[in-house]
């Protein structure tokens, strides 16, 4: 929850800025990104079906894990462990006293998971695919499509330091 919050903030704070941005931070063209090769040689069509593909189902779990649609002045951080700036950002998304609220929503998270697993084991992998995975997706697939949207359209403008 709190790194959740702590992130949501920044990302209204600095919503559509090249550098701070903290979500959907379009990337610059020749940066040469997977992406941009992707794009530079796939029909329009498959690139298209892979971007939405690897957005609606890799795209959420690995902004929580590594930051990835960040702006360059966050770097690659993880949700989970506030004390990781796995590239080097500029702005420390945790300072002070947030590290131990991260840490504390983890037991939340761990506990969660615990909590899955047991009912796995009492009721077997397909109900809680069908009762909690399932649900889980379409819920993730309506907030990263509404948000990458939102903040992606090429009408939106975008700016700098400078701005």
């Amino acid at each position: 929850y709190y790194s959740w919050q702590r992130t949501h903030a920044l990302h209204h704070a600095n919503t559509n800025h090249m550098d701070r941005g903290h979500t959907h931070v379009p990337k610059i063209a020749g940066d040469g990104s997977l992406r941009e090769t992707l794009y530079t040689r796939l029909e329009q069509w498959q690139f298209a079906a892979v971007n939405s593909v690897v957005h609606l189902l890799v795209g959420w779990p690995a902004y929580l894990l590594f930051g990835v649609t960040s702006g360059p002045a966050y770097g690659l951080q993880s949700h989970f462990w506030p004390y990781a700036d796995l590239s080097e950002g500029q702005v420390d998304v945790f300072p002070g006293g947030w590290k131990a609220k991260v840490l504390t929503s983890n037991i939340g998270v761990f506990t969660t998971l615990c909590l899955l697993a047991w009912w796995a084991w009492q009721s077997g992998p397909a109900a809680v695919l069908a009762l909690y995975v399932g649900p889980y997706l379409v819920v993730n697939f309506w907030l990263v499509a509404i948000t990458w949207l939102q903040h992606t359209h090429h009408d939106l403008v975008h700016y700098g330091e400078r701005d």
